[in-house]
């Protein structure tokens, strides 16, 4: 009769047991043989989907609160509102897009993809950029009325196109 396989395991104190050593997707790692650097290393595996799932619906969020915050004081500016001068008012729309920032941060290195190098990041980045300052000379800086409404109205549009660009993952959402 034919001998069992030999099993092999992943080191001394390893959880894991292997036919084949090369196939421990840890067998890699520094240390393997240390159940705990095995366990840490299956628990972050395990954990990393949770993170990234987490991490998006906090920017998701953010960025739902963000909008509704910019469509609420663009409807008070079209009303000439008093409220829109309160203290709360100016500071609040700070720290949610400060935490919609840090997520995106957050979500790009986990993700692997970074603005310049993956088309629909930049495009997303660009139109960013394009969003604020419309965004500013919509509740701040245009001069007149008129101007103002058309900054506020061409800056949702860019809203949704960051918005289209995030869901399709490419600059052409149109096309």
């Amino acid at each position: 009769m034919g001998a069992p396989a030999e099993k092999k395991t992943g080191g001394p104190s390893c959880d894991l047991t292997w036919v084949n050593k090369s196939a421990c997707p840890l067998a890699r790692i520094p240390g393997c043989g240390s159940g705990r650097v095995a366990l840490a290393a299956r628990a972050d595996r395990e954990r990393r989907p949770l993170d990234y799932i987490l991490l998006k619906n906090v920017h998701v969020t953010c960025v739902a609160l963000s909008y509704f915050g910019f469509l609420a004081r663009g409807i008070l500016m079209l009303r000439r509102s008093p409220v829109l001068g309160r203290s709360w008012v100016k500071i609040a729309p700070h720290a949610v897009d400060t935490l919609l920032l840090a997520s995106a941060v957050a979500l790009a290195v986990m993700i692997e993809q970074y603005p310049f190098t993956h088309g629909w990041l930049t495009a997303k980045v660009a139109a960013l950029v394009l969003y604020v300052a419309l965004g500013m000379i919509a509740l701040t800086y245009g001069r007149t009325w008129r101007t103002r409404v058309a900054a506020w109205v061409a800056a949702q549009l860019v809203f949704f196109y960051i918005v289209g660009v995030a869901r399709t993952r490419s600059p052409l959402v149109f096309a």
